[in-house]
């Protein structure tokens, strides 16, 4: 059985969403090698599976806080040629340089 796809003025509705920012959401995340179907006119046409992770992609955004780029990132990694522990990698350089700047804070605190 062929999973019935649906264009972007549906998809926007049902995501509470504009037709402009659900195009530059799903721009942000073809951008990170995530896969949305196009019809042969080359107009997005989106899966359950995609609308799922356009949802996921929101609540990063709206109820998390994240910016658009780390939520794409995020909700795109598998699709990503990174594979998790370069993800895990990246995450464990940030924490060590937030360290080194907590570390001098402290430093010139005590002085």
């Amino acid at each position: 059985m062929k999973e019935k796809l649906k264009v972007t003025s549906l998809v926007a509705q049902e995501l509470n969403l504009n037709e402009t920012t659900l195009r530059k959401y799903a721009k942000l995340l073809e951008d990170f090698n995530y896969p949305i179907s196009r019809n042969s006119q080359g107009q997005r046409l989106y899966s359950e599976e995609n609308i799922e992770k356009l949802k996921e992609f929101q609540e990063l955004i709206n109820d998390k806080g994240f910016t658009l780029i780390k939520a794409a990132e995020l909700v795109t990694v598998e699709y990503r040629q990174d594979n998790l522990e370069v993800v895990v990698e990246r995450l464990n350089d940030r924490v060590a340089t937030l360290e080194k700047v907590i570390a001098t804070i402290e430093n010139k605190v005590e002085n």
